[in-house]
Parts: C-alpha cells; sequence; structure tokens
C-alpha cells in the first residue's frame, strides 16, 4: 500500500513538474490498471496532457477524477482552466460556478470564471467577478477589463 501510495506521489509531483511528460502518462497509466479509482493519477495524467497541448485527453482524465471525487475543487478548476485554452467558455463557467460553489471566498475563482465571461462578451458578468475577485485581493482581471474599454477624451 505505502508502495502504492509513494508510486502515485510521485506521479502527481512529476506531472506539475512534467520535465518528461510522456513518462508522467505512462506513470500514471500503470496507476491507474492497478487501481482504477486513483483520482490523483488521472489528474497527474490529465495534466501531463495539458502540457502537451491535448487537451481532449485532458479533458477525459480531469472528468474521470471528479467522477470519482465529485466535491474536490482543484479537479474542476484543472478542468475549468482546460476550457478556457479551449476555448469553450460556456463549459469553463459551468466548471467555476462549481468550484465558487465548493470554494466562495477564494479570489482566483471568481477571476477565472470573470475570465471566461470577459471572452464571451458578457461584459456586465466579468465586471462583477472582476469586482469580486477584487476585492478578496486579486485585481488583474479588473485592470485587463478597464484597459480594455475606450479611452475618452
Amino acid at each position: 500500500m505505502i508502495k502504492k501510495l509513494i508510486f502515485s506521489l510521485f506521479a502527481i509531483s512529476a506531472a506539475l513538474a512534467c520535465d518528461d511528460c510522456e513518462e508522467t502518462i505512462e506513470r500514471a497509466r500503470k496507476i491507474i490498471a492497478e487501481n482504477p479509482n486513483d483520482s490523483n493519477a488521472y489528474n497527474s495524467r490529465a495534466i501531463a496532457y495539458f502540457q502537451l497541448k491535448d487537451y481532449h485527453r485532458a479533458i477525459e482524465d480531469f472528468t474521470k477524477a471528479i467522477e470519482i471525487i465529485p466535491d474536490y475543487a482543484p479537479f474542476y478548476v484543472n478542468r475549468g482552466l482546460t476550457f478556457l485554452n479551449m476555448e469553450f467558455y460556456d463549459r469553463a463557467i459551468d466548471d467555476f460556478n462549481k468550484i465558487i460553489a465548493l470554494e466562495p471566498d477564494e479570489e482566483t475563482h471568481y477571476h477565472n470564471r470573470g475570465l471566461a465571461y470577459f471572452r464571451l462578451g458578457e461584459l456586465k458578468n466579468a465586471e462583477s467577478d472582476a469586482e469580486r475577485a477584487c476585492k478578496l485581493g486579486q485585481c488583474d482581471l479588473k485592470n485587463i477589463i478597464e484597459s480594455s474599454k475606450p479611452k475618452r477624451d
């Protein structure tokens, strides 16, 4: 059991660094073959796929991790950011809504959802999330939105 746990943790840390994403994918595959309910292995492999810009496979693995542990916010963050990169803004917003329900006081979640709204052209929603994120300590999106507005003379 300890050996499997260490192996699993090694795969996770390797995925985050992803010096060798292919090796991370292979290690995660082996873990999943031994334990198909190892959500961290799916998450690790998904992160490696993300690093390789294989977003569809990343989504599949993040989704599997979510199926195993449905109320774990980091999996939704990862999948939401992947949807954002794929320009699937509505699906990203769905994930960010779930994250915000799980962790309502985290500024990054409002920033990410606001960014998806901004890219969709839903400025009112984007501004609302940017304001909330800024009140919680992250004002980057608010600054982006302000700088994108036409200058008045």
